[in-house]
């Protein structure tokens, strides 16, 4: 019997063999063509978002692989700024000292794109330890890197205060409070440029060592603006702020605020007082009725013997 294949035969396998592997490299080609235009058609916010997830994922699953995709090769991590190989020995090393420390992102995450076209993704990180749970509010700072999103910050705010803390110099002259109403006090205090004689020739700046307040600004603050922690006015978990910006007369106009939603609201209708006695407590709970508080103003027409009459009222809040 005659083993050997005749020549039209090798060349009719051979042919085979060819179609075959082009039609593989077709099919592949086409996949990796349909994933390409999946992610194509999804807004940079959705990827960064997916991303998001992945690195959930990878961290909950120890994949350090996956990680070390996720990240640029710089990254700002927590308190500093390292090489992506130590953000993973970071993370090595807390799972060694926790093994059964575990995450997840909680509720439902926001995308901001800043003003470097990076894409800052806030959400509460829900963290487990020693049979404890914490939440955190957290973000990733993405950065587009040869066309493709890359993990360049991680953080929470939590980290972001305490090295905020430790960075602000508080001037003798803050007043402190838990204005956010987490539980913490921080200091706030007030800034802004002075002449020669200590007048301020420019707006007057709200300060704090706690980065997520801020916000207030007053013009016509000539000789400052006075600070007074009034308290928790509605029985709540937060302290009211009262200012007093001092202008050209000792007759001013008292502002009450109160920090809610990530902003400063005014908490009364601004009232008229006389700080020629330097008496600044103007504002005190109402014990009678429940979400009010007691004013004390000052009357700009009485004269003689009743200059400055003191005038005290209920009001509701309205914050």
């Amino acid at each position: 019997m005659n083993n050997k294949l005749s020549l039209p035969v090798i060349i009719c396998i051979a042919m085979m063999i060819v179609f075959n592997s082009c039609n593989e490299f077709k099919t592949k080609s086409s996949n990796e063509a349909n994933d390409s235009a999946s992610v194509e058609r999804m807004s940079d916010e959705e990827i960064v978002l997916s991303l998001l997830k992945e690195w959930d994922k990878a961290i909950n699953e120890s994949d350090y692989e996956v990680q070390s995709q996720l990240f640029a090769p710089t990254v700002f991590f927590y308190t500093a700024e390292m090489s992506v190989d130590n953000v993973i020995e970071n993370r090595k090393s807390l799972f060694a000292k926790h093994p059964d420390f575990a995450q997840y992102v909680k509720g439902t995450p926001t995308v901001t794109r800043l003003d470097s076209g990076d894409l800052k993704v806030y959400f509460v990180k829900h963290c487990l330890q020693n049979g404890n749970g914490k939440d955190y509010p957290s973000y990733l700072v993405f950065s587009k890197i040869y066309g493709q999103w890359k993990i360049t910050k991680e953080s929470d705010e939590v980290t972001d205060r305490n090295v905020q803390k430790r960075k602000v110099k508080v001037p003798p002259s803050a007043i402190t409070g838990d204005f956010d109403g987490d539980g913490k006090k921080e200091s706030v205090w007030v800034e802004g440029k002075k002449d020669s004689e200590g007048f301020y020739i420019s707006k007057a700046i709200l300060k704090s060592d706690n980065p997520a307040i801020g916000g207030l600004a007053w013009d016509n603050s000539y000789s400052g603006v006075e600070l007074i922690n009034v308290g928790k006015l509605d029985g709540g978990n937060r302290d009211y702020l009262g200012t007093i910006p001092f202008a050209y007369s000792t007759w001013c106009s008292y502002k009450l605020y109160v920090f809610r939603d990530g902003k400063w609201k005014m908490a009364i209708e601004p009232f008229t007082v006389w700080v020629g006695d330097d008496n600044y407590y103007r504002v005190f709970k109402d014990t009678k009725r429940k979400g009010n508080v007691i004013i004390v103003s000052n009357d700009m027409e009485a004269v003689d013997d009743d200059f400055a009459k003191e005038i005290k009222l209920s009001v509701p809040l309205m914050w």
